[in-house]
């Protein structure tokens, strides 16, 4: 049960991570105009 937690937690952190850079991508292409 542990594994899984640690499994689905580092999945959560990625996913996070991969969104964080979106909107920063985003955030950036809007203040460039």
């Amino acid at each position: 049960m542990f594994e899984e937690f640690v499994k689905f937690s580092g999945k959560s952190v990625l996913l996070v991570a991969r969104l964080h850079i979106d909107l920063c991508r985003l955030a950036s292409v809007l203040c460039s105009r």
